[in-house]
């Protein structure tokens, strides 16, 4: 909650709840995090122990993909027995990249003021995301070209879809 923000400004609140396991195997551990398109790609929210909720900001999400990240718990019991649970929520930008950067540095010199190394994770991997965002303006959707989103090369698609072969890269 909630389900749409702005980049480094709406602080949102993952909650990892309904989980169940047989009482022996307790207690549960969590960890949180999101990714923009490739679950490969995760940014840490919070690591792995028993408490099942973080507030946190969120870096934007890509404009090809109507701002929307996707968060991800994972969930284990004390034999590493696991289960995985993803949301997506709408991160939008900052205004403009000064803000951006200027929001990205208020918030990590709080997040080192609190000597939190969770809430300076947090901070350092919203304001990445904010700070590199791109110019994904293509004239072609890269989905038609079989290709991922824009991700990484500005004004460029990414790499070739599952399934297909192409240029290697963006």
């Amino acid at each position: 909650a909630p389900t749409s923000g702005t980049s480094l400004r709406t602080v949102f609140l993952l909650k990892s709840i309904y989980w169940d396991d047989d009482e022996s195997d307790l207690p549960l551990s969590h960890v949180m995090s999101y990714y923009l398109l490739n679950p490969s790609s995760l940014i840490g929210v919070k690591g792995p122990d028993a408490i099942s909720y973080v507030s946190t900001l969120l870096g934007q999400g890509l404009e090809s993909l109507g701002y929307e990240v996707t968060c991800v718990v994972d969930v284990s019991d004390i034999y590493n027995a696991s289960a995985s649970a993803t949301v997506g929520v709408v991160v939008n930008p900052s205004l403009s990249a000064r803000l951006a950067i200027s929001a990205a540095g208020t918030q990590l010199s709080a997040a080192i003021a609190s000597t939190d190394p969770t809430v300076v994770t947090q901070a350092v991997g919203a304001a990445l995301v904010a700070i590199n965002s791109l110019n994904c303006t293509v004239p072609r959707a890269c989905s038609s070209l079989n290709r991922e989103a824009c991700h990484k090369t500005s004004q460029t698609c990414g790499s070739c879809l599952a399934g297909y072969i192409g240029a290697e890269g963006d």
